[in-house]
């Protein structure tokens, strides 16, 4: 191997490259496939085309610029970015923004490019995209989600090599810093564009750089970046470690995941699978609901958590983590009858009369049944039927006198949005609500002392 890389008027040194990424380039080069190189025209971008130019000798390279329209110089740089792939002898497409954004912020702007680039790739067939991120990106984007609490893999981003959606995304630049790049840049008399927003603290990441980056470095005197990059290198070692012990631990069949003992009492391979499954179905969950649902599946219980369009399951029985999705149930009424009542989404209604004792009564009284799963109500006159929830439901809980909607009573107990959707509502025959699983029953149905009464108990499929 050449100790540079050179042509007529540039060489630098591939040492100084990201080793991994420079090797993944090399491996689609020698397997005579096309690569894409992401182009701003901003001098990282420019650097790394030059670079991909070096590499790809047979001129095997697109260059991707997509103009976002915001800036008053973003058809300037277009243009130059146009007039540089010419001069270069590089094909290049570009895509300008048409749809109107609600609101312009970082992360819209960076959905749009990351689009554009994957939905280019494809197009032409092209299996790996080469991007822009230096050093400085790297310390930016741990603070980032240092703010955001982030688990290990957030914290290893962005990665030298990463693949999304089918997307390889390289970074061979990330060793270097900005001075660095443009004094290369300089020392060949080679233009770049300056996006003047990037000295603006409008977008947090600007913010960070620009005012984060330098306190720190003041403050203690140290390269920041250089130790963030070689903190984002040994956090990556660690995740490809528990990986490899996920990979073997674990069992991957259609949409399902099946742990063995040891994950299954694994948090950190828990949330792995679980972050997999969200990640494979587009959906999200919220941090806080990640941990609680982690938590109630290493009590060894099933366990479920609630999702956009359905849920996340645990079975304990089979060790196993699915995600079931859902679809919005027809209006359904169903009389109940002494016995198990199944419902029409598969839980379980069952109605029995109960004798209650003095100290029973204490216990109702004190709360220990849970209100979830149990209701005691005085003996009915009337038939009794199930029906799923309606936005206007509403009745007066005990100790009420004046009527509350389920949906409020649900929400402020925190009822989870599913199960709030798939529980039944229990009523009179006149059509009087009574009950609802996590809630009081109505005030006028309470047990009044010692003696029959009736006992309704919620059992859900899952």
């Amino acid at each position: 191997m050449a100790h540079t890389l050179s042509s007529e008027n540039f060489f630098f040194d591939p040492n100084a490259l990201e080793q991994s990424a420079l090797s993944e380039i090399r491996k689609q080069l020698a397997a005579g496939r096309k690569l894409a190189v992401a182009l701003s025209g901003g001098s990282d971008s420019v650097f790394l085309l030059h670079i991909a130019k070096l590499l790809c000798q047979n001129g095997n390279i697109t260059a991707l610029h997509f103009n976002h329209k915001v800036r008053k110089n973003a058809d300037v740089d277009e243009a130059f970015c146009k007039t540089l792939c010419k001069k270069l002898g590089v094909k290049i497409v570009v895509k300008s923004r048409e749809e109107n954004l609600k609101k312009i912020s970082e992360e819209s702007l960076r959905k749009l490019r990351g689009d554009f680039f994957e939905r280019e790739c494809k197009k032409l067939k092209i299996d790996a995209i080469l991007q822009g991120h230096i050093k400085t990106d790297v310390a930016e984007t741990m603070l980032m989600r240092l703010m955001r609490g982030s688990a290990l893999e957030g914290l290893c981003a962005p990665r030298p090599v990463a693949k999304t959606k089918g997307l390889i995304k390289i970074r061979p630049i990330l060793t270097l810093s900005k001075p660095e790049i443009q004094s290369v840049l300089k020392k060949f008399g080679i233009d770049w564009r300056e996006d003047e927003s990037n000295f603006s603290s409008i977008f947090l990441r600007n913010k960070i750089r620009n005012e984060i980056l330098p306190l720190l470095e003041n403050l203690h005197g140290t390269d920041f970046p250089s130790s963030a990059f070689r903190t984002r290198s040994l956090l990556e070692e660690d995740a490809k470690f528990i990986e490899d012990v996920f990979l073997r631990e674990t069992k991957i069949e259609g949409k399902k995941i099946y742990l063995s003992e040891f994950a299954a009492g694994s948090q950190a391979l828990l949330r792995r699978a679980a972050q997999k499954l969200l990640a494979q179905n587009a959906q999200k969950l919220r941090a806080g609901a990640v941990d609680l649902f982690l938590s109630e599946c290493l009590k060894g219980k099933t366990a479920q958590t609630s999702l956009k369009t359905g849920f996340m399951l645990f079975n304990s029985r089979e060790k196993s983590l699915e995600i079931i999705k859902t679809k919005p149930a027809a209006k359904w009424k169903i009389a109940l009858d002494f016995g198990e009542n199944k419902l029409p989404n598969g839980d379980s209604i069952f109605l029995e009369e109960a004798e209650i004792s003095k100290q029973m009564l204490e216990q109702i009284k004190g709360g220990n049944f849970d209100e979830s799963e149990f209701a005691f109500i005085a003996p009915q006159s009337t038939g009794l039927f199930a029906r799923n929830t309606q936005p206007s439901d509403a009745y007066a809980p005990i100790g009420s006198k004046s009527k509350r909607l389920v949906k409020d009573m649900m929400s402020a107990k925190k009822t989870p949005v599913l199960k709030r959707k798939s529980f039944p509502l229990v009523c009179l025959s006149s059509g009087e609500a009574i009950w609802s699983p996590s809630l009081a029953i109505a005030d006028f149905c309470k047990l009044n002392g010692i003696g029959r009464a009736f006992r309704l108990t919620y059992k859900p499929a899952y």
